[in-house]
């Protein structure tokens, strides 16, 4: 085992100390002190909380071996490729996808929106340091926090902020107008966890050792009310199915654990032990994703455990150190952020279940292209159709408005190896179409660029979705040819149909 960080260690993006895989020696640095823990009365630098954590796990881990992020049996990778070095976390929104960006230091972090093809659009700028983002549908807020006040000459920091109606943001706003608490008064914010039975966001503080906490902020006046005493570095919350909260903690040894907070007797036990943690994700199951552990191989991975805390095995792993993660409830679809090391990541992985696919499965050759992003409908007697039906203004409704038209959010799988009887071939062209026409065209370019993207290839891939919208009490059809020098080797259609 390698020697461990100093405690706690000076993590910088700027270079100047890292907790580095490939060197034993401890990082050194200036180090906190003040007078009450958390460092609310110091005006003395500390590090970062998600760096500290990256830092304090990977020291963890004998250097990690050259290997390319995997998939988990059942699930297919894909990538989306942001530009610029990825930072805190990843959430879905409608047919958005939000994801801190930039570099660490004093206002030199940014919140970005990802809309199909579209470059990405700068919505939020001024943090330091990223901890979590989450999107609140109900609420249609994007909640997200910092914890980087003493990066240096900040204007905000160290508490949570809400952006209402991200999804139609068309100018940068600075942070600093978006606080929900004041400046200062969470020092190290990490996961915020809306809650939908009471104007509440949950925010994590992962001060340290006996120190962590989790603390409620009321959405309309800021006022933070304490939930959980006695943690450690507080890593991620989500919701259990029962509704009780759940609580990734790394203690004060550096073992993570998933711990349930009972709402009804305020009181706190175990869930489930994992091998790190940093922050986890309810799933449409029930089953939860916990980011920050290390697998046999000593890759960073992601771990899954059931409704009770039981392991189930991995859904993916070979990465530097999996941190931010968010899953899409009408998907599926998982995306999470690798923090990369000595170059800062700058690519999205997603992991698509193929249980999810539509159309995948109707013969020995129905395995080369397949659509994802709804749910398919199933006859009365129990056969999958390929068709995708959304109400006005339903969940499934990517624009989250009863505006009289339904916004689905389409992608495609290719060379998908493991559905029984199928045996895929190399995909090297697509032929995309829509009936009926639109504008005159019958084209979908958006759609056929994100799965060119792909293109060619013989390993199971995963493009990104956009956006394509039916007028209500209309139906669309999506035709898919895939090719493989010059000839069709499998096509698939899709119904979109607005109720």
């Amino acid at each position: 085992m390698r020697e461990l960080c100093s405690s706690p260690p000076l993590a910088k993006r700027d270079d100047s100390c890292f907790c580095r895989r490939d060197r034993r020696t401890p990082c050194t640095g200036a180090r906190s002190r003040g007078t009450a823990p958390g460092g609310e009365n110091s005006t003395a630098k500390r590090p970062a909380l998600g760096l500290v954590l990256v830092c304090i796990l990977a020291a963890l881990a004998p250097p990690a071996p050259t290997a390319a992020q995997t998939a988990g049996a059942g699930w297919i990778i894909g990538s989306i490729d942001i530009g610029e070095p990825l930072q805190g976390d990843v959430t879905y929104g409608g047919s958005s996808l939000f994801v801190g960006a930039g570099v660490y230091g004093a206002g030199s972090q940014h919140v970005l929106r990802l809309d199909g093809n579209a470059p990405p659009a700068v919505i939020v700028t001024g943090l330091n340091s990223i901890g979590g983002l989450t999107y609140d549908s109900g609420r249609d807020l994007l909640l997200f926090t910092d914890n980087g006040q003493d990066a240096g000459a900040t204007t905000t920091g160290d508490t949570v902020y809400a952006l209402e109606n991200p999804r139609a943001t068309a100018t940068a706003l600075s942070a600093a107008t978006l606080e929900l608490a004041p400046t200062g008064s969470i020092p190290y914010a990490s996961a915020a966890l809306p809650l939908d039975d009471s104007d509440a966001v949950l925010v994590g503080d992962a001060v340290g050792p006996g120190a962590g906490r989790v603390v409620s902020v009321d959405l309309s006046s800021g006022v933070i009310s304490p939930l959980v005493s006695g943690l450690d570095y507080v890593a991620g919350l989500s919701l259990a199915a029962d509704g009780d909260i759940l609580i990734g903690n790394v203690d004060g040894s550096y073992v993570g654990s998933v711990l349930r907070w009972d709402l009804a007797s305020s009181s706190l036990s175990a869930f489930a032990s994992t091998a790190g943690a940093f922050d986890q994700e309810a799933y449409r199951d029930g089953s939860h994703l916990v980011t920050g552990v290390f697998g046999a191989d000593w890759t960073s991975a992601i771990a899954w455990v059931s409704a009770d805390g039981a392991p189930l095995g991995e859904i993916a792993s070979g990465f530097s150190f999996t941190t931010g993660i968010d899953s899409d409830p009408v998907s599926g679809q998982v995306a999470v952020i690798d923090s990369c090391w000595p170059t800062p990541c700058t690519t999205i992985t997603t992991l698509t279940p193929i249980t999810a696919l539509t159309d995948a499965d109707r013969g020995t050759k129905d395995c080369s292209i397949a659509f994802f992003g709804g749910e398919s409908e199933v006859s009365a007697s129990g056969r999958v159709k390929p068709s995708w039906a959304c109400s006005d203004g339903a969940a499934c409704d990517r624009d989250g408005e009863a505006d009289g038209t339904c916004t689905f959010l389409v992608g495609t799988c290719a060379a998908i190896a493991e559905i029984d009887g199928c045996t895929p071939d190399e995909v090297d062209a697509v032929e995309i179409s829509r009936a009926p026409k639109v504008g005159g065209s019958s084209a979908l370019p958006e759609l056929t660029t994100a799965v060119e993207a792909l293109l060619p290839t013989s390993t199971a891939r995963c493009s990104a979705a956009v956006p394509i919208s039916v007028d209500q009490g209309d139906v669309a059809r999506i035709k898919i040819k895939a090719r493989a020098s010059g000839k069709v080797i499998d096509a698939d259609n899709l119904k979109l149909r607005c109720d």
